[in-house]
C-alpha cells in the first residue's frame, strides 16, 4: 500500500471518530482532568505507573480530593494527569538514550543517499519500520540503516554507523498494519547494532498510555538529521489497532517510534492526517487544494500510529522457522506471550540482559533474586525490585533507573529443575504448617544430608531468636526422623511468632538455601545460570536478596577478572547463620575478591535475616537496620526503598 493510500485510510478513521473525540473533550471539561479513557485502560495505566515506581497509587488515593460524585475513574485519571505534569531530571537523558536506537533508512548507493524513512531497533539485530518504507525483501536488500545520523552537543555532524539489512534471516511485513520487521547484519567485529546503540523493549501488555497523555516522536523528517517532537503533543484517541495523536511530524518520519513519557514505545508512526474538503481532497496550509507530492505544504491535523500490542500479536502469530522464532525471542520476555512451563525454563534460564550501564558512571546494576521464584516472569520480578529502588532513590534526590538497564540473572527454574525432589512433597519429608482453617505443606529436600541441614538451619535461626534448641552448637543431625520433623516445626513456629514473617516463606527460604549449600551440582547450575547473564566487563553494583545474597558471595569468587564489584548490597540475608557462612566457597572473615563497599540491610522483623548483623563475621560489612512494613518484613522492595540502601546504589551509578 502506498503512503498516500495509508494517509487516506488514516484520514477516514480520523473522520469516523470525530464524535468520539469530541465526547472525550467534553469529559475532560466536565471532570476537570487532562486525561480520559476507558476504565480498563485507565486502571491498567495507573497499575503500570505504580509498578514502575513512577506513582505511589495508595498514597495518592488517600491524598487526592475525592470528586463530588465519588467517581473512582476520575480519581485515577487525575493521578495519571498529576504524574505527567513534571518529569524527573533524567527525562531528557533517557530520551537521548532511546534516540540512539533510531536510524535513517536509505537507498544503498552513492552519496548523498536517498532517504526512504525512519526505523528503530527492537532487539540487538532487529529493525522495525513501515511496510510502505520497506514493502518487500527486495527493497530491504537494497536499503541501508544509518545510526547516529544527527548532530552532537556542539551542533556538529556525528560519525554515522551504517548497517546492511538481512531479509534472508528474517523479513515479516503487513500491509494493513503498515509494519515491517527485518534482521540487521552485524557491524565491524561482529557486534550487533543493538549492542552498540541499544534497542527498544516493545511491551505487549496494556497500560502504556491513555488519551490525553503526551506522545514523543523521534525520527528523520524529510531525511534530515535526527529530530524529536516532544511533550507538546498528546494522544487523541485509541482505536482497536491504531492510535491517533497530534505530534508535529513530517514525511520521512514514517517508521518512527512514538513514545510515552517513560520512553516506552506505544506506537509505530505511519501516517499523517491532512485537512480535507467535503470531497476528501487534501487542503494546503493556505486553505487551497494541496499537492500530495508537496507534503510540506499540506495542512496536517493529526497523526496515526500502529499500536505496539497489536503489532506484536500479528508478528508473533506468523508461521516462522525455529531460527526466526529464536531471533524474535531476543526482543525480550516483555514482548512475548507468557510461556508454558517447559518453554519458561528454556527461555528464561539465562535471565534478562541489560541494554547498557545503569548510570552515567558506566557501572552495571545486577539484581540477584531469592527463593522459590520458579515459574515467575523475570520481567515482572525485576519491575518489583525496581519500584522499591526508585522510591529509595527519589528520597535521596538520585536519578531513577530504567528497567532496561538492569541485569536480572534468573535461576529460579534452574534451581527447581536441579532439585525436583525438594518440590515434590514427599510424605516422609513434609513440614505441615497450620493456619487455622488452612494447612500448607512445604516439602523438605529429598537428600538426607540436605534435609538435616534444612532442619538445622531452622533450629539455629530459632535459637538466635531465643528458642532453646536441644542440639549442640554446630552439630547437624543425620536422618530425618520424627525428632527432626518435630524440631523443624517447632523452630518454624517460634520464628514466625517472633517475627512478622509467614511460616511458609521461612520454610521455603531455608529449604532452598539448604539445597544450594549442600548439593554441589545445584550450586554449580545456579552459578552457571548467573554467570551466563552478566556483562563481559566493567564495574558492578551487585544486589542480592535472601538466597540471592548467598549466591552473590559465591559469585564473587567466580567472576571473570574483567568484572569488579564496586558496591555489594545484601538484603534479608541468612548469611549471619554459621551453618550458611561456613559452607560458602570462601567462608568469613574475608571475601574471595575485594569489593568497594558492602551494605547489609536487615530488618529485625525478618526471620530469614535473624543471624544479622554481619559485621561480627565480616568486618567490611556495613549493617543497615530497616523498618520494613508489617507483612512485608522479607520484601526486597521494602529493603531497596530505604534511603540509606538506595544511596549506596545511587552514588555508585551517578
Amino acid at each position: 500500500m502506498k503512503l498516500t493510500d495509508q494517509v487516506n485510510a488514516a484520514t477516514r478513521r480520523y473522520r469516523d471518530t470525530t464524535e468520539e473525540r469530541a465526547a472525550l473533550e467534553r469529559r475532560k471539561a466536565r471532570d476537570g482532568v487532562r486525561v480520559v479513557d476507558t476504565p480498563e485502560q485507565v486502571t491498567a495505566r495507573v497499575d503500570r505507573l505504580s509498578r514502575a515506581g513512577m506513582v505511589h497509587t495508595g498514597s495518592l488515593l488517600r491524598t487526592v480530593p475525592q470528586p463530588p460524585d465519588g467517581d473512582r475513574l476520575v480519581l485515577l485519571e487525575s493521578i495519571i494527569g498529576l504524574t505527567s505534569e513534571l518529569q524527573a531530571a533524567n527525562f531528557l537523558a533517557r530520551g537521548a538514550r532511546v534516540a540512539a536506537t533510531v536510524g535513517r533508512i536509505v537507498a544503498d548507493g552513492l552519496e548523498p543517499r536517498s532517504p526512504w524513512g525512519t526505523g528503530f531497533l527492537i532487539a540487538p539485530s532487529l529493525l522495525l519500520t513501515n511496510n510502505h518504507v520497506l514493502p518487500d525483501a527486495g527493497a530491504a536488500s537494497s536499503a541501508l540503516l544509518e545510526l547516529n545520523y544527527e548532530r552532537d552537543l556542539d551542533h556538529q555532524p556525528t560519525v554515522v554507523a551504517t548497517y546492511r539489512l538481512d531479509p534472508e534471516a528474517l523479513f515479516v511485513t503487513d500491509e494493513r498494519l503498515d509494519y515491517t520487521v527485518v534482521a540487521v547484519t552485524a557491524g565491524p567485529g561482529g557486534t550487533a547494532p543493538g549492542d552498540t546503540f541499544g534497542w527498544n523493549r516493545l511491551i505487549r501488555e496494556q497500560g502504556k498510555i491513555v488519551t490525553g497523555e503526551p506522545v514523543n516522536v523521534i525520527g528523520h523528517p524529510a531525511g534530515r538529521r535526527k529530530e524529536i517532537a516532544i511533550r507538546e503533543n498528546s494522544l487523541l484517541y485509541q482505536l482497536d489497532d491504531f492510535l491517533q495523536y497530534d505530534a508535529d511530524t513530517q514525511p520521512g518520519s514514517s517508521g518512527s517510534p512514538a513514545y510515552n513519557d517513560q520512553w516506552e514505545v506505544v506506537a509505530l508512526h505511519h501516517a499523517g492526517v491532512p485537512a480535507t474538503d467535503d470531497n476528501g481532497n487534501w487542503l494546503s496550509i493556505d486553505g487551497g487544494p494541496a499537492d500530495p507530492d508537496r507534503p510540506d505544504r499540506v495542512r496536517w491535523l493529526a497523526n496515526e500510529g500502529v499500536r505496539v500490542s497489536v503489532l506484536l500479536r500479528d508478528l508473533l502469530g506468523r508461521e516462522l522457522s525455529d531460527a526466526q522464532r529464536r531471533l524474535l525471542t531476543t526482543m525480550g520476555p516483555q514482548a512475548l506471550p507468557a510461556p508454558s512451563a517447559p518453554e519458561r525454563t528454556e527461555r528464561f534460564g539465562a535471565g534478562l540482559r541489560a541494554a547498557g550501564p545503569a548510570g552515567a558512571s558506566g557501572t552495571h546494576l545486577v539484581f540477584l533474586h531469592g527463593r522459590a521464584q520458579q515459574g515467575r516472569d523475570p520481567a515482572r520480578l525485576r519491575s518489583g525490585w525496581l519500584a522499591g529502588l526508585v522510591a529509595g532513590l527519589s528520597r535521596g534526590a538520585f536519578a531513577s533507573v530504567d528497567a532496561a538497564d538492569v541485569w536480572f540473572p534468573f535461576y529460579g527454574d534452574v534451581l527447581a529443575a536441579a532439585v525436583p525432589e525438594s518440590l515434590s512433597g514427599r510424605p516422609s519429608a513434609e513440614v505441615v504448617i497450620d493456619h487455622g482453617t488452612t494447612a500448607f505443606t512445604v516439602a523438605a529436600p529429598a537428600e538426607e544430608s540436605t534435609r538435616a541441614l534444612y532442619a538445622h538451619l531452622l533450629e539455629q535461626a530459632a535459637a538466635r531468636a531465643g528458642m532453646p534448641v536441644p542440639v549442640a552448637a554446630g552439630a547437624v543431625r543425620e536422618g530425618f526422623g520424627d525428632d527432626l520433623i518435630h524440631g523443624a516445626r517447632r523452630a518454624l513456629g517460634w520464628l514466625a511468632a517472633r517475627s512478622r514473617l509467614d511460616e511458609v516463606v521461612i520454610a521455603t527460604v531455608f529449604r532452598d538455601v539448604a539445597a544450594y549449600l549442600d548439593q554441589p551440582a545445584v550450586r554449580e547450575r545456579v552459578l552457571g545460570a548467573v554467570l551466563g547473564c552478566l556483562p563481559g566487563s566493567g564495574r558492578l553494583v551487585l544486589v542480592g536478596h535472601s538466597l540471592g545474597s548467598v549466591v552473590a558471595l559465591d559469585l564473587i569468587s567466580r567472576l571473570p577478572s574483567a568484572l569488579s564489584v564496586d558496591v555489594l548490597v545484601t538484603a534479608g540475608s541468612p548469611l549471619g547463620l554459621d551453618s550458611v557462612s561456613d559452607r560458602l566457597l570462601t567462608p568469613p572473615p574475608r571475601l574471595a575478591r575485594p569489593v568497594g563497599t558492602w551494605v547489609n540491610a536487615w530488618s529485625p522483623a525478618d526471620a530469614v535475616a535473624i543471624g544479622c548483623p554481619l559485621a561480627d563475621d565480616w568486618p567490611q560489612a556495613a549493617d543497615v537496620i530497616t523498618a520494613n512494613a508489617d507483612g512485608r518484613a522479607h520484601d526486597i522492595a521494602e529493603y531497596l526503598s530505604d534511603a540509606r540502601v538506595a544511596q549506596a546504589i545511587g552514588t555508585a551509578l551517578r
